[in-house]
């Protein structure tokens, strides 16, 4: 598998729906790990954990995790009960409806934490972008330099582990 071109990473930040950018984005992470995987011995890299951070990503684009935390909290909170059971004793209103899982749903509707969870999701989106662009671009000139030398990033790692115990060899010894 190749990593996205510059031309790809283009195309896709350029896509208006924030859904089906990210995941497009999701998929390039994937595409730039498994390219990275050939110069780490098939070891995860940053861009394996950039996978599952654009999909965590997408929930809150989705605004998934957000409304669904804040329903489960506002609904079997105590104290949003205790109000809606107070306010019910002294309102015919309220003691006419059903349930007050009803009551508390209005309330939801009524306080509109969907604003909040918009510009949330928002801010997620353009970050993800943002970010997949930049490490698009610095993976390319890093992917066109291994190739270029055909050197494995596990034998850079293993020869700078090597020169550090050597450094510290050196200081031990003139301590």
């Amino acid at each position: 598998m190749t990593a996205p071109t510059v031309e790809d990473v283009a195309r896709i930040v350029s896509i208006g729906d924030p859904v089906v950018r990210n995941l497009n984005i999701t998929q390039g992470y994937y595409e730039l790990s498994q390219a990275m995987s050939k110069y780490t011995d098939g070891n995860p890299n940053w861009c394996t954990f950039a996978v599952w951070a654009s999909k965590q990503a997408g929930q809150s684009i989705r605004k998934e995790d957000l409304s669904r935390t804040f329903e489960n909290l506002f609904h079997n909170s105590p104290e949003i009960t205790l109000l809606l059971n107070t306010i019910s004793q002294h309102s015919d209103v309220i003691k006419n409806l059903p349930e007050v899982k009803a009551v508390s749903s209005f309330i939801i509707k009524f306080i509109n934490p969907d604003s909040a969870f918009e510009h949330s999701a928002w801010a997620v989106a353009e970050g993800n972008k943002k970010y997949l662009q930049r490490s698009a671009e610095s993976s390319h000139v890093f992917f066109l330099s291994l190739k270029a030398k055909k050197i494995s990033l596990m034998k850079i790692f293993q020869s700078s582990a090597q020169l550090s115990n050597l450094a510290i060899r050196r200081t031990d010894n003139k301590c």
